[in-house]
């Protein structure tokens, strides 16, 4: 799996790159050559890898609803670090995500609770 994340990121990356080129042609390679391995690997080879390790290990139904929190923590995290700024959509949608997980695990509880009672 982490194989194909991996293969299917290089593409679109690739693709971005023919679409874009003068983003990549103005990127100052001698200063930004470390920060572009450092991303390269930190951010997509070790997460995506440590994502897929973690869905072998957890239940089907918390691994899906951690991954729909993904987006959630993006967003914290931009508003802690000032990249993003507060809006009241931007909270509405956080509480859409928090429902959403919340009523997914609890529907998922009652299903396997009803399972075992069998």
């Amino acid at each position: 799996m982490s194989f194909y994340q991996l293969f299917f990121a290089a593409i679109w990356a690739n693709i971005v790159l023919v679409i874009e080129p003068k983003q990549a042609l103005g990127f100052e390679w001698q200063h930004g050559v470390l920060a572009l391995i450092y991303l390269a690997v930190m951010s997509t080879c070790l997460c995506y890898f440590l994502q897929t390790w973690a869905q072998a290990y957890l239940p089907s139904s918390l691994t899906a609803v951690l991954l729909c929190l993904e987006g959630l923590f993006g967003t914290f995290f931009s508003l802690i670090l000032g990249y993003e700024s507060y809006r009241p959509a931007l909270l509405l949608g956080a509480l859409c995500i928090l429902v959403a997980a919340a009523a997914a695990a609890r529907l998922d509880a009652q299903s396997s609770s009803k399972l075992e009672a069998m």
